[in-house]
């Protein structure tokens, strides 16, 4: 599983994951809460609900991409060249 680095204007540094998040298979709804991502949060929530909790099954494969979106979002660049590189090969970043 491949790793990307993001920076703030601040210098903030995070290191984000791509591809499935084992992380939300096992602690579920709990894992955007804790990274503080309260949009996707009240999003999975709701349609988890709403589908019995099959959406947040289907998560598990899409929250990683949807977390990097969200720091993307939120004023994140990727740190280096190669984690742009990375980032558009995976498909998260237009090339």
């Amino acid at each position: 599983m491949r790793k990307v680095t993001f920076t703030n204007a601040t210098g903030l540094v995070k290191r984000v994951k791509l591809g499935f998040s084992w992380t939300f298979l096992l602690c579920g709804i709990c894992v955007p809460l804790y990274r503080g991502d309260f949009k996707n949060f009240i999003k999975i929530f709701i349609l988890s609900f709403f589908t019995f909790g099959i959406y947040s099954l289907f998560s598990c494969w899409t929250y990683n991409k949807q977390y990097a979106q969200f720091l993307m979002e939120t004023g994140y660049t990727p740190s280096t060249d190669e984690d742009r590189k990375i980032l558009t090969l995976y498909g998260y970043l237009l090339a």
